[in-house]
């Protein structure tokens, strides 16, 4: 027999006299919860043209740095990589919300135009872009350029705080090679450390010597921008590099979350002042064939080595499976 005490908390009495705390289900299957909440997602709305362009805010919105940013909508390669690092680590994460493809397609006045969002940090850069790509108007132009200030604002991009950039390319198209001599942005790179093991489509761009030594002993693909000597091409490296705010640029292959993922765990370890993890390099593939690889003998004492028979004898045949070798026989005259 057993009944129930009115109360906050049922209580119910067994017959044999012991009392049970009877809890609901929800609180005893409940899970235990995560030291860090989940990555709150607010955002903001910078109008362009005609249209406002929404942004997505992910993280701790106290937190000043780092600071993750993706500014091309199709290079989503690195977001889940993010969102798992920012569920542990502190930090922001910043990006596009509005749909579209790499390039913002706008209206402005009675004509449409297109602008990269990594040109539009400096009028140079946005007139040789809306140039080469769109059609160029000063009015445009200054609107872009407001945007971009009230982009910056936002954000809270200013030296003292470490910016990350998340970018993705092609195969054989932009990559650390175009840093080298010949390349297109030869003129862009201080200094340029290839490690041959590496894809040179995954790479990082720096603004910090530190960062650049450091990444180097730890083995990563990696640039460091000539801060001073870098063309104005309006992208954010160079705004920040010419401003004195450290930049990394965690660029990788379409769909190589794995190296973007250890780049970005060493870009997260450089903003909070740790040395990063070493790169792990790739192993070779073995050789695909069968063959077995046989050392010559340097002498008739040295052993043969393991799987291969022995040389012949002078004057003896091999004697091989499956093969029956027959010395002629000699003549009698």
């Amino acid at each position: 027999m057993e009944r129930e005490l009115t109360g906050t908390i049922p209580v119910r009495i067994l017959a044999a006299g012991w009392l049970v705390l009877a809890l609901p289900l929800a609180a005893q299957d409940r899970p235990r919860e995560s030291n860090r909440a989940p990555a709150p997602v607010s955002g903001f709305a910078i109008p362009l043209g005609s249209e406002r362009i929404e942004f997505f805010v992910e993280g701790d919105p106290s937190v000043k740095s780092p600071l993750v940013v993706s500014l091309h909508r199709n290079e989503n390669t690195a977001f889940p990589v993010v969102r798992e690092i920012l569920a542990s680590e502190p930090g922001r994460f910043i990006g596009i919300r509005t749909p579209g493809e790499r390039r913002l397609n706008l209206k402005g006045g009675s004509r449409a135009f297109s602008i990269d969002p990594n040109r539009l940090f400096s009028l140079a850069g946005i007139e040789a872009d809306l140039r080469k790509f769109s059609f160029f108007k000063e009015e445009i132009a200054r609107e872009i350029e407001t945007f971009a200030a009230e982009y910056v604002k936002r954000t809270g991009i200013a030296p003292g705080r470490v910016v990350i950039a998340v970018h993705n390319n092609t195969d054989g198209g932009y990559s650390l090679e175009s840093y080298r001599k010949g390349g297109a942005e030869e003129a862009a790179a201080a200094e340029v450390h290839r490690v041959e093991a590496i894809d040179p489509d995954d790479f990082m761009l720096v603004t910090h010597p530190r960062h650049f030594t450091a990444l180097k002993e730890a083995g990563f693909n990696v640039i460091l921008q000539d801060n001073a000597g870098a063309p104005d091409d309006g992208s954010l490296s160079v705004y920040c590099g010419k401003r004195g705010v450290d930049y990394l640029n965690v660029e990788a292959e379409f769909g190589s979350r794995e190296e973007q993922e250890r780049m970005l765990r060493a870009a997260f370890a450089l903003a909070a002042g740790h040395a990063p993890a070493p790169a792990k390099v790739p192993v070779a593939r073995p050789i695909e064939s069968g063959a077995v690889p046989i050392t010559p003998r340097t002498g008739r004492g040295d052993p043969a080595p393991s799987g291969v028979p022995p040389a012949p004898m002078e004057g003896k045949p091999v004697l091989r499976p499956g093969i029956r070798i027959l010395t002629p026989k000699r003549k009698i005259p």
